[in-house]
């Protein structure tokens, strides 16, 4: 068994055989969207609904609107 198998094996995660040497197929780990692009902008995304709260006015990514509180 190869290290990359017995590692994606631990995660718990189930792969179909020969999805770690398929010709064409790229496995990324979670941190592939990890870039400076992706938390640019996230960082916009985050500034633009910290004004929206400010002025009073809906979130667009809220992911729990029901434990808001509107200030």
């Amino acid at each position: 068994m190869t290290w990359e198998r017995e590692r994606f094996l631990k995660t718990g995660y189930h792969l179909v055989e020969g999805a770690l040497t398929a010709p064409g197929v790229v496995l990324t780990p979670h941190i592939a969207g990890g870039s400076q692009e992706v938390a640019h902008k996230a960082a916009r995304i985050v500034a633009a609904d910290v004004g929206r709260y400010l002025r009073g006015e809906p979130l667009v990514h809220c992911a729990n609107p029901g434990v808001l509180r509107a200030g």
